[in-house]
């Protein structure tokens, strides 16, 4: 195969500030993803690009690579962003194939951790009785997670008023 601009469009992932130059980049390499050294390159842009369109198209050649590991890697880093947008539907779709791909390759270790982070992006899309029993399943593994109520209402009792000012203290005059 031709790979011509393949060396350009890695050194491009060194521009951190031109999103379009990313975005452009990724779509080249997306043609290449076993191209040596670029699934750390491109793991940390999925982690920390501000760009939503970096950060998927970064995921979608990491989804590429020939290792399982990527793959699932870069849809957990993509639901996980889902998750935080508040797009839950999304990142429950993401995290679920995730851990498929996981527990097809064996990283057991793994597909308990991602277990947690589905268990509460179903919890936060209303669906509690899910989580709830992925997290008791939690994949064959000893998995502790700790759910939180979504609706939960806290109230706090009205503070009690201050007692009024005292009066000043003045030195009592002398003589």
């Amino acid at each position: 195969r031709d790979q011509r601009g393949v060396a350009e469009a890695v050194a491009a992932l060194d521009i951190g500030d031109e999103p379009e130059v990313l975005v452009a980049a990724c779509r080249v390499l997306g043609h290449f993803p076993d191209t040596p050294g670029i699934a750390d390159r491109l793991t940390a842009l999925v982690l920390q690009s501000p760009s939503l369109a970096v950060r998927r198209m970064a995921a979608k050649v990491l989804e590429r690579s020939p290792d399982p590991l990527n793959s699932a890697y870069s849809m957990f880093s993509l639901g996980s962003s889902y998750r935080e947008k508040g797009d839950y539907a999304q990142a429950v779709s993401l995290l679920r194939s995730a851990i498929q791909l996981l527990t097809e390759f064996g990283y057991n270790r793994l597909v308990a951790w991602l277990t947690g982070w589905l268990s509460d992006a179903q919890l936060w899309s209303g669906d509690p009785a899910t989580a709830t029993d992925n997290v008791c399943a939690g994949g064959g593994l000893n998995v502790a997670v700790t759910l939180r109520a979504a609706d939960m209402v806290t109230t706090q009792v009205p503070v009690p008023l201050h007692a009024p000012l005292q009066p000043p203290n003045v030195d009592a005059p002398v003589g």
